[in-house]
């Protein structure tokens, strides 16, 4: 064999075993989607009564999902817009709707969720911290006037404030945010119906 043939031959197969080593690469070289693996994630903010809107995010490595009785958290909930239920429930627009773990005492009653509501709609962001996520409360101004439940666990809940939103995929966004902060509460409520300055939301949300 002649000595360039054999160069050319060592330097190929040397190239070639390298490449397998260091498996496939973007152009930035980085790994390429296919090798990396998908996880959730969750957002832990402070307890209630601190400013919602100058939290710092600390992320964690799963999603946030409703909590057992006994642990120090609830959720405020938030859209991955346009994700595709990718990363929460499929809701509206091809949206997500993302539960953000917020910190909270021990004890889960009727003013919790209330409470919780409240710190919902103290966000002022239109995206949530660092996450990315959408919220599509962030423009409106919104109290809790009262949450009661019939037997049935069937819930009222009354707001007053004022409503503004961004265009017609904000509705079911809107909407979601609220209700599902609700029902997280499953020992205390499996539907309700909600109400701004006495008239129904979804009469509200279709005028819009």
């Amino acid at each position: 064999m002649k000595p360039r043939l054999a160069i050319f031959l060592f330097f190929t197969f040397s190239v070639m075993a390298f490449s397998a080593c260091t498996g496939p690469v973007t152009e930035q070289g980085q790994p390429t989607a296919s090798a990396q693996s998908k996880s959730s994630v969750s957002i832990t903010v402070d307890p209630p009564g601190g400013n919602a809107s100058t939290q710092t995010s600390d992320w964690k490595a799963e999603q946030g999902a409703p909590q057992a009785e006994g642990e120090p958290f609830v959720n405020i909930y938030f859209v991955a817009v346009d994700d595709g239920g990718k990363s929460g429930r499929l809701i509206g627009c091809n949206d997500s709707l993302v539960p953000v773990q917020a910190k909270y005492g021990l004890l889960k009653d009727e003013g919790t969720a209330k409470d919780t509501l409240t710190k919902l709609f103290a966000v002022k962001q239109q995206n949530y911290g660092d996450s990315g996520l959408y919220n599509a409360l962030y423009q409106s101004d919104l109290k809790v006037d009262s949450l009661t439940a019939t037997s049935t666990k069937k819930a009222t809940l009354q707001l007053s404030g004022t409503m503004t939103l961004g265009g017609v995929c904000d509705n079911p966004r809107f909407e979601e945010q609220i209700r599902e902060t609700v029902l997280q509460f499953k020992n205390l409520y499996s539907s309700v119906d909600i109400y701004v300055n006495g008239k129904p939301l979804k009469d509200l949300l279709s005028e819009k």
